[in-house]
């Protein structure tokens, strides 16, 4: 009995960290070429620009795992990058440590 609730509790943590872990990715994030809006719903809204006036906004599904940021942006087309938050600033990195993309919270 007691193996069963240690594996029920288990995963129940697992669980919360996993659904906490992109709770503070919610919010609109800008940099003055890109504004990304994560919504709670796993909505991303992505606008395009230049020094802060952006073009149309094109919204895809995204997921959070860990450290880890998929967006969908159609169903052949499935991104994997990684993510991080450090106080107001989001960096969003693929390939090499020198691809990175620099987001503060709005």
């Amino acid at each position: 009995m007691k193996r069963i609730a240690l594996i029920f509790l288990a995963a129940v943590m697992v669980l919360t960290i996993t659904a906490c872990s992109g709770k503070k990715l919610i919010g609109t994030w800008e940099n003055g070429y890109d504004r990304l809006t994560f919504e709670k719903d796993g909505t991303l809204f992505w606008a395009e620009g230049s020094n802060g006036q952006y073009g149309p906004i094109d919204f895809y599904e995204y997921k959070v795992s860990g450290d880890k940021l998929t967006i969908i942006f159609d169903e052949d087309e499935v991104e994997e990058y990684t993510y991080k938050i450090s106080g107001r600033k989001l960096t969003i990195s693929w390939g090499d440590d020198d691809d990175a993309m620099v987001l503060m919270k709005q």
